[in-house]
């Protein structure tokens, strides 16, 4: 028998319900993360269509950019 975790985190949008999940790549979970809006028509219609694949080292220079630019925001 054999058993596996599967970590996935939601972002929400806490006035309107919708959300960005992130989670292990079903394809390579030991080796990429994805961003996607789960197929869910309310997500789709709100962010529009994502499914984007990481490898680690591209996750955390998206990550490092993100931050540095919403600094950059008022």
């Amino acid at each position: 028998m054999s058993y596996s975790v599967e970590k996935i985190m939601r972002i929400y949008d806490d006035n309107n319900g919708t959300y960005l999940e992130i989670r292990q790549n079903p394809d390579f979970p030991d080796s990429a993360l994805e961003l996607h809006t789960n197929c869910d028509k309310e997500n789709e219609a709100w962010y529009g269509k994502i499914n984007l694949t990481l490898n680690k080292d591209h996750a955390l220079a998206l990550a490092k950019a993100l931050t540095e630019m919403s600094e950059t925001l008022e």
